[in-house]
């Protein structure tokens, strides 16, 4: 018996979170809010905004904000890894990561770190396992009615969460669903 690297996108990116939370815990924090995390004064109009749109998801509140996110990615992404490819979910996180966080820095005041956004996008984009063209499946509707219905709910209490986060990735999964093929990029 050996141990398979079976999915390089998600234990990539989980020992890259893993990394972000122990730097963070080494700087007393610094990290976590100078680097993996974008500011509640950002603006597109800064430099320093425009690494933290992609490095946001690395970073984590505490541990159990970095488990809970982890703990989904580890059952659910190899699934998607294995339907499209470590490349188009490389892409797909990178166009969640991008869009949430233009979206966050564009209408909201507040900071914004974790992978929630990335996670939604997969617990929606994995409700497309068995998508058939013309058919729209009863699992995406459960989905979208359950977490994203959750989300919309839970939007106005004030708990340091972004619910707009887990919409733009669940939106971001609904979009992903429906225009990526299955299959591995050459």
């Amino acid at each position: 018996m050996k141990l398979s690297y079976n999915a390089p996108f998600v234990l990539t990116f989980t020992l890259l979170c893993l990394l972000a939370y122990v730097i963070s815990g080494i700087t007393d924090g610094w990290a976590a809010r100078e680097i993996f995390s974008i500011a509640p004064s950002a603006s597109l109009t800064q430099w320093s905004t425009w690494p933290r749109l992609l490095l946001y998801p690395l970073g984590h509140a505490g541990l159990d904000h970095l488990v809970s996110n982890i703990l989904v990615l580890l059952l659910v992404g190899p699934a998607l890894e294995e339907k499209y490819g470590w490349k188009k979910l490389t892409i797909a996180s990178v166009v969640t990561s991008l869009f949430t966080g233009i979206i966050v820095v564009l209408t909201m005041h507040y900071g914004l770190l974790g992978a929630s956004g990335i996670v939604f996008m997969m617990i929606v984009l994995g409700s497309f396992a068995n998508f058939r063209k013309g058919e729209i499946p009863m699992t995406f509707l459960l989905v979208v009615v359950l977490y994203l219905g959750n989300e919309l709910a839970q939007s106005f209490a004030s708990d340091n969460i972004s619910q707009l986060a887990h919409l733009m990735g669940g939106l971001s999964g609904t979009l992903l669903g429906f225009m990526m093929k299955p299959g591995k990029l050459p």
